[in-house]
Order: structure tokens, then sequence, then C-alpha cells
């Protein structure tokens, strides 16, 4: 019989990772971009729905004998320094990003209207301002983004790339309106929605290589081989990176140089819905032209061997994501055929062996999927009322959350634990689940005014109202 983890553990500890496992598909891209009244319009309607979101999520598990908790499990929060007043109106029309460069925090701050948003940075050993870089120029899903070496500011049409340490701008060039950035092993290539293919040096801005537009098959999607960022069209990546053409060519770019390094062909033609995504030596694209009755397909093409099959495919419906799920598996949210009375069957979600093709396990939900992220074999789904499913490696659950778990935050912090936002009557509760065994841990409560998180494995960093509030995890 399930007990209520409120009631049984008060004051357990726990830990996660964040690694995410799959980037937003063109579509949402595409979606992103909006002009600034559409921007202001959604993010007020957002705020409206937090506000309105009710007493929290009730994560549930089966009890059993309390186990010992290994060393490393988070245990606990410490504040660092004291709480800093933020540029931006102390209500809910304040807007933020916020991202943590090892021990420098990168804060975006201001209103939804007339007012720039202001850059600082803040120390997160100490919790004090150490830099203030002035004012933004526009709103458009602007703001900070950590990358490894440096930190990219989007405002508005200009990517600059910025030293985290000291807030100085290194250098600045145009963000490709609907192309695609991706930054890796010292490197940033820019690809613009006509093909034209650009490398250059991460903190220096110096071109180190061109690559044209080759006409009708002109690379249409480029991605990183690793996570992938959910600000604007940012991708993480090693030495090389992936696209995909017109003419459904895979290629795999060296980053350094642009140069061919694998070419494989497939009989997918790319279109606004297509999406696309690496892992390993695994290219995905998920086939569809976005109508439900008709079919959709997950094209895998192997760069290392040339060989290309269907993974997975669907008659009618929505194939809504596929990507990365662990090793060697993958995982596909989709809502597949019709209920009786001409409705769409219930979402799903299912992990399937890369190798074989097999379906491993498969967990349905009742509400359109949002997310799936996974580290050391469990997944957590994300559903787009706000409920959570965290499954292990086999797909038993390990937690479940009701309908209102609030569009506020959630993740990996490190392999054994994730973090919720979940709202409450009284504000927004920071909170931890073990991976392990669903135990939760209630680390700290957020005002009710619009707060928002970003964390690390070691720092959490989180606007409470108009203060900027860090933390370091204890262990």
């Amino acid at each position: 019989m399930a007990a209520d983890l409120d009631d049984i553990f008060t004051a357990m500890g726990r830990q996660a990772d964040v690694l995410p496992l799959a980037g937003p598909d063109a579509a949402r891209r595409i979606g992103r971009r909006r002009n600034r009244n559409a921007v202001i319009a959604a993010a007020a309607t957002v705020l409206i729905v937090v506000a309105g979101a009710g007493a929290g999520v009730a994560w549930r598990h089966d009890p059993s004998p309390e186990p010992i908790l290994p060393a490393n499990t988070i245990r606990g929060i410490a504040p660092i320094g004291s709480p800093l007043r933020l540029h931006g109106p102390a209500d809910e029309t304040m807007l933020s990003m916020i991202a943590i460069n090892d021990d420098r925090v990168s804060v975006a701050s201001g209103g939804f209207e007339n007012d720039p948003l202001e850059v600082i940075g803040v120390d997160a050993r100490s919790g004090a301002k150490v830099w203030d870089a002035g004012r933004l120029n526009a709103i458009e899903m602007n703001g900070p983004v950590a990358v490894p070496g440096g930190m990219v500011l989007y405002d508005g049409p200009d990517l600059s790339v910025r030293d985290p340490e000291t807030g100085a701008e290194l250098w600045k060039t145009v963000d490709p309106a609907n192309g695609d950035v991706v930054v890796g092993d010292g490197v940033l290539v820019r690809v613009n929605v006509g093909g034209l293919s650009e490398g250059f040096a991460l903190r220096t801005g110096k071109k180190l290589w061109s690559v044209p537009a080759s006409g009708d098959d002109r690379p249409r999607h480029s991605i990183g081989f690793l996570e992938n960022t959910t600000r604007r069209s940012l991708h993480f990546s090693d030495d090389r990176f992936a696209q995909l053409t017109l003419g459904g060519t895979v290629l795999v770019r060296d980053i350094h140089t642009g140069k061919i390094l694998k070419s494989v062909a497939t009989t997918v033609r790319p279109k606004l819905m297509t999406g696309f995504s690496v892992s390993g030596d695994l290219a995905l694209i998920k086939d569809t032209v976005g109508y439900l009755d008709k079919p959709s397909r997950l094209v895998a093409a192997d760069v290392s061997t040339g060989k290309v099959r269907d993974l997975y495919s669907i008659r009618t419906g929505l194939m809504r994501d596929a990507a990365p799920c662990g090793t060697g598996r993958i995982c596909v949210a989709s809502t597949e055929g019709y209920t009786r009375d001409g409705g769409l069957n219930p979402e799903t979600v299912k992990v399937i062996d890369t190798t074989t093709g097999r379906i491993l396990w498969t967990a349905q939900f009742g509400d359109a999927l949002l997310s799936a992220s996974s580290r050391a074999g469990r997944v957590l789904v994300t559903s787009a009322s706000g409920s959570a499913s965290l499954y292990d490696v086999d797909g038993r659950v390990i937690a479940q959350g009701g309908d209102t778990f609030g569009h506020i935050g959630q993740g990996w912090i490190d392999d054994a634990n994730v973090l919720l936002q979940t709202p409450t009557a009284k504000g927004y509760d920071i909170t931890t689940i073990s991976a392990v065994d669903g135990r939760r841990t209630t680390l700290g409560t957020l005002s009710a005014v619009n707060a928002e998180c970003t964390w690390t494995s070691e720092i959490l960093a989180c606007r409470d109202g108009a203060e900027l509030k860090l933390w370091r995890f204890e262990r």
C-alpha cells in the first residue's frame, strides 16, 4: 500500500546530477523564436498557470525498511553569502535567466515591458557581485548560457561570447535565425538557415573554417554529440558535430576543420517537424509530417558502418519525440492509434534496444509528454500538465507525481537524485527525490513570486522574488 513520503520521511537526504537526454526538435526550436509581444504574452500565461498551481505533487512509493544512505547523498543545502537584490520589479512581471560556470553565476534580470535585462556575475564561493555587463537591448529568449570554456550571451539578434570570470565580451557575432549553434572542444560552430556552416575559436572569435551551402542538399539541422540546452538552438558537443541535409544525408564533421568524417545516405527528406539527434555512432531521425492520420517512423543511421534501418514506426498518431535514453537505448514518446470513440489513445514512452529494436518497457501517461531524461539507466519523464514519473532501468516505478507538479523546473543533480521545484500554498518547495528508492527531502522553500532555479552537481542558484540566493549541496 502506497504511503505519503512527507509523512514517513521528513528529514532524509538525497542526491542527483543533471544531464538532459534530448534537445528540442526543429519545431520547438523555431517556435521559441517568437517576437517580443508573443514572448511576453506566453510568459504572462505561464505565470498565471503557476499562481494557480495549488498544493504541490504528492510523491509516493511503497514503504520498505529504511536503508543506510550512501556517503554522497545530498542531505541539505548550505547558504552561500547573503541574498542579492537583482535588477527588476519585485513581482510576477520579473524575468530572469541564470547560468553557472564553475564558481561564477551569471544572471540576466529585468521586467517584461520597457525594462531591458541587466547582466551581472556573482562569485559562487562568497555570493558577492563581481561584475556588471550592463543592459541587454532585447527581451526575446535572451540571457546567459554556460558553455565549456566560456559563457554565451544572447541579446536579440546578437550572440556574444563572454569571460564568465570578468563578464568581458570576448567577441560577438550574429545569432543565426532558425539556424543552429554548436559548441565543443573550444570551437563555436554557427549554421544559418541557408546552410552556411562556419567554425570560430570560442575564446577569440577567429574564423577557423567555412563551408558554403551546397545547393538543394544544404544542412537542415546541425547538432552536437553531447546534451543540448533548452535556450534557443544551442548544442554541446565534443570534437565532432552532426548535420542532416535536405537530401537526407547524415554528415559527421570535424569541429576544428569542418571536414566530413562520415557520410551516410538515408531516404528521409527533412521537414519542419523532422527531429534529429545522435547517440554514440547512432544518428536518430524522427521522420514525421505532423499529421495524425499519416505514418511516422524513427530512422537509425549507424555512422560507423553506414547501415540504415527503421528502428520504430507508427501507422497513425503522433510521434512526439525520440532521443537517446541510456547506453544502447532510445526513448520514444508517442500517441498511437485511436480509441473506439475516435479520440487518440493515451501517450506512452517506450524504451527500445538500439541493437535489436526490441521494446524493453512501456509506460503510459494521461496527457502530452513534455520531456524525458536519463541518468545511470534511470528515466525521468514529465508531462505537459506537470506530472512526473521516475523509472528504474527495467521500467519499474521509483516515484510518481500528481497533476500539480508545476512547470517551474525539474532535472537531475547527479546520477542518484532529481531536484524539483514544487508549488505549495506557501510558495515553491525545493525538493530532492532519490533515484535509488524514491525518498523525498524538502531542502527549502522559495517565495510565491515566480521563483526559478539553476543548478550543477555542487551549486544551487535560485531567484526568490527579486533576490538571488545561492547554496552549496551538502552530502
